[in-house]
């Protein structure tokens, strides 16, 4: 289901003039790797099964990471944005997780947000933090709201779901190393869906 809303951004995904998308992505450019990436839970879990696939001594390195990554979140100021600004984020230099040698260890199973982050600039305005700011990337609210509104009912029980989008880094250091990072407003978005009604909301304090 992702790879055909990936595929269907594609083909009709535009650039915020209007234009047709040419995106710039593809496998082995780890620029948006150190940049916030939000996931569903459920997208998190997935991402540590498969790691526990992996050879003990990669499993080991990814743990080692997510524990690092917990522990330099935590003594930079960013814990206190919902979420954090890109430039910020990039500034501290903190890699996702399962980002290895300059390649993502689960690339074929990443989150529908890391499918959906797509660059339409010359590689090097992601790569060079001076050019980054002025990057252009596509721009489809509509089709990217109805692709979340698809993986919600793809995941509904008894025609109801609920995605909690979080911080993927948060969550892979709470599931792979069992640290919490602690932060009043982890939770970015709750999305409630029901047969042919769907609903967003902010969240509040103490979800």
């Amino acid at each position: 289901m992702v790879d055909r809303a990936v595929a269907a951004i594609f083909e009709h995904g535009t650039t915020p003039d209007g234009k047709k998308v040419r995106p710039t992505c593809a496998k082995g450019c780890p620029s948006c790797c150190y940049e916030p990436v939000y996931a569903e839970r459920s997208e998190a879990f997935l991402l540590a099964a498969r790691v526990l696939g992996l050879p003990p001594e990669v499993q080991a390195r990814v743990v080692a990471r997510a524990r690092a990554w917990a522990e330099r979140l935590r003594a930079s100021t960013l814990l206190k944005e919902e979420q954090p600004n890109v430039m910020d984020y990039r500034r501290l230099r903190l890699p996702c997780p399962l980002l290895e040698g300059g390649e993502c260890l689960v690339y074929d199973d990443r989150p529908f947000g890391c499918r959906a982050h797509v660059a339409l600039g010359p590689r090097e305005a992601c790569e060079d933090d001076a050019k980054r700011p002025d990057q252009m990337f596509m721009a489809n609210n509509d089709f990217m709201a109805g692709a979340i509104t698809s993986l919600a009912a793809a995941l509904a029980k008894d025609g109801k779901a609920e995605l909690l989008m979080e911080h993927l880094g948060a969550m892979l250091a709470e599931i792979m190393a069992g640290e919490h990072v602690e932060s009043g407003a982890r939770r970015l978005l709750r999305l409630t869906f029901e047969p042919e009604e769907t609903s967003a909301e902010s969240p509040k304090p103490g979800d």
